[in-house]
């Protein structure tokens, strides 16, 4: 009644009404069990690393891609699967530059499996996570850059954690919300057992399928 005031939608009928014709009586609800396909962009992105034989590595950068699906087992519950890839890239918008000198970086590769309830705009989850994180130290030879300090090194670590997602519907086929990740178990780098995390802003376009 907020959102529509005195809108005609405040009087009218939901867009869609799922029928359940097994139970007797029938029973309805607006959401129904569909299936959805989700595309997102990982926005802004805080990482916390510690690369093996090094000190934690902390830094909040730009952009990444996920693909999903989310399956509705009850009304207002559903299971989503997603995978997805996420940097600390220096600028909000994607444009060239220059790097001079000692550079370091971050991106993980990540795939979720969580279970989402629906409680009217919000959408609110928990699940599983399995990520592959990498820090990179690269050194960029131009414009008279400072020697570097040391040799340039690519460290990648497996670990397993959770994820917690949390948004706020927009609209039919938009989201946006905050998308937390930490991980607690390494399987190829010790320690095995270290806190990371991977703190998303993620803006979701879902289409449904059935």
């Amino acid at each position: 009644m907020l959102v529509d005031n005195d809108r005609p939608e405040r009087y009218a009928y939901p867009r869609r009404i799922y029928l359940d014709l097994a139970k007797t009586p029938p029973t309805y609800n607006r959401y129904g069990n569909p299936r959805y396909v989700r595309v997102s962009i990982p926005y802004v992105n805080h990482f916390r690393l510690t690369p093996a034989n090094e000190s934690d590595k902390i830094n909040t950068g730009f952009w990444g891609i996920s693909l999903g699906l989310d399956q509705y087992h009850s009304p207002q519950q559903y299971l989503n699967l997603t995978v997805g890839a996420v940097t600390d890239f220096d600028a909000p918008i994607l444009m060239p530059y220059e790097r001079v000198g000692e550079e370091e970086s971050m991106f993980s590769v990540y795939f979720n499996l969580a279970n989402n309830h629906r409680i009217s705009r919000f959408h609110l989850g928990y699940g599983l996570s399995y990520a592959i994180n990498t820090w990179q130290l690269r050194y960029h030879d131009r414009f008279n850059a400072p020697p570097p300090t040391r040799e340039p090194v690519t460290k990648t670590s497996h670990a397993l954690g959770a994820v917690v997602p949390a948004y706020v519907q927009l609209g039919e086929q938009f989201m946006i919300g905050v998308v937390y990740r930490p991980t607690f178990l390494r399987f190829n780098t010790n320690p095995t057992l270290v806190y990371e995390h991977l703190i998303s802003l993620d803006f979701v376009w879902r289409v449904q399928l059935n």
